[in-house]
């Protein structure tokens, strides 16, 4: 694989609004932005995934969100109230961008052995915001913002 998962998902979420995007998909649908960020990875590259897979990346990032991510995220919120910890709070979000790194870098290892199945009807985002139940509008925006990877290199 030419280009790391981890260096394209800094890279889309730096572009315009996409770091809204995925914060508010996160808040209000329950999107798990690192796995939203490798389907968007995946979709640039034409790579589609076969349905055990597909599965279990889905399980993999389901159980990083409820035992890693989420505790850090949560604990970085409930700290934000407190002014005179501020530093403690930048170690927990660095702890928990670290941890959303490893779960790329896991998502990556997982699919970069996986045989190339021929694109599907619809991008693996397209699927995913269906499953959120992101439609009409919003997810044609959605999809225009994530899907914007032309000008990516490493």
């Amino acid at each position: 694989m030419s280009e790391s998962l981890w260096h394209f998902a800094l890279w889309l979420y730096r572009q315009p609004d996409v770091e809204d995007l995925c914060l508010e998909l996160q808040d209000r649908h329950g999107a798990d932005v690192p796995l939203l960020l490798c389907y968007a990875w995946l979709d640039s590259r034409g790579q589609a995934l076969a349905p055990a897979l597909h599965e279990h990346l889905e399980r993999e990032a389901t159980r990083w969100q409820n035992e890693i991510i989420s505790p850090l995220r949560e604990a970085r919120r409930a700290m934000k109230r407190e002014t005179d910890i501020e530093p403690l709070r930048e170690r927990v979000k660095a702890c928990e961008l670290e941890a959303e790194k490893a779960l790329l870098e896991r998502f990556e290892s997982l699919v970069s052995h996986a045989q190339t199945l021929a694109a599907p009807d619809h991008s693996l985002c397209h699927q995913y915001l269906n499953q959120l139940g992101v439609n009409g509008d919003k997810q044609q925006t959605s999809l225009a913002l994530l899907q914007k990877t032309d000008e990516f290199r490493v």
